[in-house]
């Protein structure tokens, strides 16, 4: 009986034994910030420390890596056990430069790096609609072809030692390009300032047009650095000048663009006028000859005479004029002007001070060289061979003059002399005859 008794003495103390053995389950390596499960059994009541919790089952979020006990009781029987929670960092990214281009260009490749430091970590990047793992982010081109700001974030979420850290990023901006485009004033004459208007864009909004070069006959150098110039070709810039206009807009880095446009700027006339009877006694009978030259040759010239003696004209070349003096004792002058204005309004005007001379004579004066009849040259049109006849015996200068007013030849005449102006070109010449009583004054013709 005794024997029977401390066998059942052992297998009790055996099974105490048995419920005061305790384990813990539950995950032991965690992520900061997480939380983590822990779990005893093999007792009926628990006591966690450092918790002081008395649940067989804890959730616990840590800081930092700590060891948990768990103490067990099942009647008179106690058991403890341990277990250490390992606490992984959580990483986060290093901050990530934004970046800007024009379009087309290529984005700078971006390293990834975290907090801490590791080369275990790990990335997964995304931008719409793209997503990718590789470190570095490869470089981009560029697109944007409108006139606004297009930009795009891109997200990087890290990975270190399974610990998933929170998406960071950074954006790329996307600036627009410029487009260059001006207008220049029309009907600008040689010498008179054009006005250049320009019409580039964008020009609103956070990204503008704020520089300008204007190379203003295609030559390379940089004739304004203004928005809108007001430029004065140098003298003798006639016809088509080639006009580049770069710019830049405000944006970091600054996108640019250029264009190349002509402008006309139109030639002035050159007036000019001769008459062929300038000096004699009244009545003094002229025939203005229109000698107005604009190069190139242009078209659609207007005239407007003032011919000193009240009559005005607006026909190229004006009717015959006529001249009076009633005095005997004063000379009267005459002054002409020829203003001519050309289809692009350019003007020119000249004025021949005291031109027309009609003499003081005496009631019998001798008209020298008032009519056709008192110096009669022929043939005209000629060859260039004419012969000059008056009907004064005195010797008389004779010269020569184009239509430029250059003297081309000078010769001494008495009464009826051979003229051999064979060496002329075809064209138009002047004959003027001085004498002591006055300057006589015919339009010739060379034809060979």
């Amino acid at each position: 009986m005794k024997k029977l008794l401390l066998i059942a003495l052992l297998l009790c103390i055996k099974q105490l034994n048995a419920q005061c053995s305790l384990s813990i389950t539950g995950d032991t390596i965690i992520c900061s910030g997480t939380t983590t499960t822990l779990t005893a059994s093999g007792a009926t009541n628990y006591t966690w420390m450092p918790s002081s919790a008395h649940t067989a089952t804890i959730a616990v979020t840590p800081t930092a890596t700590i060891i948990y006990t768990v103490t067990g009781t099942t009647g008179t029987c106690t058991a403890t056990n341990t277990v250490t929670i390992t606490i992984n960092p959580t990483p986060t990214m290093v901050a990530m430069a934004d970046q800007g281009w024009c379009q087309g260009a290529y984005t700078t490749p971006v390293n990834f790096a975290t907090i801490p430091a590791s080369p275990a970590s790990t990335y997964s990047w995304y931008f719409n609609p793209y997503s990718g793992t590789s470190n570095p982010l490869p470089s981009l081109m560029t697109q944007n072809t409108g006139l606004t700001t297009l930009s795009t974030v891109v997200s990087v979420t890290p990975t270190l030692n399974g610990c998933v850290g929170p998406p960071s990023g950074f954006t790329i901006f996307v600036y627009p390009s410029p487009i260059a485009k001006f207008s220049a004033s029309m009907h600008v004459c040689d010498g008179q300032a054009m006005q250049f208007t320009d019409f580039s864009m964008p020009n609103t909004g956070s990204i503008t047009v704020n520089q300008w070069a204007w190379d203003m006959d295609g030559n390379g150098s940089i004739d304004a650095s203004t928005q809108n110039p007001n430029y004065i070709y140098p003298t003798g810039s006639v016809g088509t000048n080639t006009v580049i206009l770069y710019i830049a807009t405000s944006s970091v880095p600054s996108c640019t663009a250029q264009v190349t446009a002509p402008v006309y700027i139109n030639p002035n006339p050159v007036a000019n006028f001769v008459g062929d009877s300038l000096h004699s006694c009244s009545d003094l009978y002229t025939n203005f000859t229109n000698l107005t030259t604009v190069m190139p040759l242009a078209t659609g010239l207007s005239y407007t005479w003032t011919l000193g003696n009240g009559n005005t004209s607006t026909m190229q070349n004006p009717p015959q004029q006529t001249y009076t003096n009633a005095s005997t004792t004063q000379n009267v002058y005459y002054s002409v002007s020829l203003t001519v204005r050309s289809d692009s309004t350019c003007i020119n005007a000249v004025t021949k001070t005291n031109y027309i001379e009609v003499l003081a004579c005496a009631s019998n004066g001798i008209e020298k060289y008032s009519g056709s009849n008192e110096a009669n040259i022929y043939p005209n049109p000629s060859n260039g061979n004419f012969i000059i006849e008056t009907n004064l015996s005195e010797k008389q200068t004779v010269q020569i003059l184009d239509v430029t007013g250059k003297l081309i030849l000078q010769q001494t005449i008495n009464s009826k002399t051979i003229i051999d102006a064979s060496s002329l070109d075809n064209g138009i010449y002047f004959v003027q005859i001085n004498t002591s009583d006055g300057l006589f004054t015919k339009k010739i013709i060379v034809q060979h």
